[in-house]
C-alpha cells in the first residue's frame, strides 16, 4: 500500500503539522483527508501527497 502524507493547513500559512497513513489508493486517501479536516478544526484545507506527487487538496467547504 502506498504511503500518503496529509498536511492540515491554515488559510495563507504553511502547514504546522502532518499525518501519514498507508492506504489502498488515491480514493481512500481523499476520503481520509476528511478525517484529518475533522481532527484539525482550525485548518482551512488539507493537502494530500504520495511521495513527490500531489494527490489532492480537500477544502473545508468541500468536506463539511
Amino acid at each position: 500500500m502506498p504511503l500518503y502524507t496529509f498536511y492540515p493547513t491554515l488559510q495563507d500559512e504553511p502547514s504546522q503539522s502532518f499525518a501519514s497513513a498507508d492506504l489502498a489508493d488515491d480514493t481512500a486517501a481523499e476520503a481520509f483527508a476528511l478525517t484529518v479536516l475533522h481532527q484539525h478544526p482550525a485548518c482551512s484545507h488539507v493537502q494530500v501527497w504520495s511521495g513527490e506527487r500531489q494527490v489532492c487538496t480537500r477544502r473545508r467547504e468541500e468536506g463539511d
